[in-house]
């Protein structure tokens, strides 16, 4: 018996606090993209620190070693987003339809 197919989904992060952390780390062992957006503030903004190799909080670094993590800045792109996601969750659909 085949597995259940997973509809396409990936994680945005906008500011955050502990449980943040707490779900960006669940969507990186469920292997799930994450998109962050840079300047919401928190937990979203240490990632962003990150990401971009910039000093951050020690709990960023595993998360971003994973290579799931992306961040965007919508104050300076604001259609960033929308073609982020297109392009993740057709991937996805792809990947998810040939199972």
């Amino acid at each position: 018996m085949s597995s259940p197919v997973r509809p396409p989904s990936c994680t945005i992060v906008v500011n955050g606090g502990e449980i943040t952390w707490q779900d960006v780390a669940q969507s990186v062992e469920d292997n799930r993209q994450t998109i962050v957006l840079e300047g919401s503030g928190r937990a979203a903004d240490e990632l962003a620190a990150e990401l971009n190799d910039e000093p951050a909080d020690d709990r960023a670094a595993p998360l971003v070693a994973s290579g799931l993590l992306q961040a965007i800045n919508i104050d300076h792109d604001p259609q960033a987003l929308e073609t982020l996601l297109e392009k993740l969750l057709e991937v996805n659909s792809i990947a998810t339809s040939s199972v």
